[in-house]
């Protein structure tokens, strides 16, 4: 009997030996450190983790696999971002600092452990939207900054008429309004959409939100209905302000529609300090 517990034991102690190395290979860590141009650790920039195919990979705060989310990692305590995931494949990061810095590394692997911001001349700020209603940011631009540009990532549409989004800036001043910088954008289908210059159609100042140009950056050329609308950069030169987003449809709730807004813009060291 001794020799038959001892045996079993031996053979359960072979499959446990057996089993761990497959326990811990299913499971892989990544972490690094954010820091900016000089060097010093980054708290609180955004960072989106990405397969080779830019989508988002499931992510996993703890070595049992059981704590999945999509969401964005918050860098802290020293500039820390760290997971654990189902896959040792290498993934693309991007991270957004609160005062516009951004940086990007491809290939990440397990044992890459640094991302470096650029905090230089041009500087993007990100932020989400998602579902229909107004929503304010908490994200502010500060005094002096000049947006330069604007780019809608729609990720996920609603194959319906009638739902748009306005991107605007909050506070009490003449740019104080939803469609400040974004005005009307369809977001029928997915993808990615840069404003631009329109020059069609009777595109006067009653019916200008059609360009999707916003009306703090937008600039008319003429008087005329069909006068061409190309953005313009805008400064701020007031205290910070806050971006504001607002998704809307005639026709219903907006549910199920998201992506993400790029603001790009530099510090031009004007505005009241």
């Amino acid at each position: 009997m001794k020799r038959q517990s001892r045996l079993s034991a031996l053979v359960l102690a072979l499959l446990l030996a057996l089993a761990l190395p497959a326990r811990v290979m299913a499971q892989s860590y990544f972490f690094f450190t954010v820091v900016d141009d000089s060097d010093e650790t980054v708290d609180g920039a955004s960072c989106s983790i990405y397969d080779s195919s830019d989508a988002v990979i499931i992510l996993h705060t703890t070595t049992g696999l059981n704590s999945s989310y999509r969401g964005a990692i918050t860098s802290a305590n020293g500039g820390l971002v760290h997971w654990y995931t189902s896959s040792s494949e290498p993934v693309n990061v991007k991270c957004f600092g609160a005062d516009g810095s951004y940086g990007e590394k491809r290939n990440l692997s397990r044992n890459t452990h640094k991302l470096r911001m650029n905090s230089g001349l041009t500087r993007v700020t990100r932020f989400p939207y998602a579902d229909s209603g107004k929503a304010n940011t908490g994200i502010y631009l500060p005094s002096g900054a000049t947006i330069s540009s604007v780019i809608v990532h729609r990720v996920t549409a609603m194959r319906s008429t009638g739902v748009h989004l306005n991107v605007g800036l909050a506070g009490n001043h003449a740019a104080s309004r939803d469609d400040a910088l974004v005005a009307l954008l369809d977001l029928q289908y997915p993808g990615i959409i840069a404003l631009h210059q329109t020059t069609g159609g009777a595109l006067g100042a009653a019916s200008a939100r059609a360009s999707h140009v916003g009306f703090a950056v937008r600039h008319m050329l003429t008087g005329a209905a069909t006068s061409p609308l190309p953005f313009r950069p805008y400064t701020i030169h007031v205290g910070a302000m806050e971006l504001t987003y607002q998704v809307g449809n005639p026709g219903g709730a907006a549910t199920g529609v998201g992506g993400h807004v790029y603001i790009y813009w530099y510090p031009s060291g004007a505005g009241i300090r």
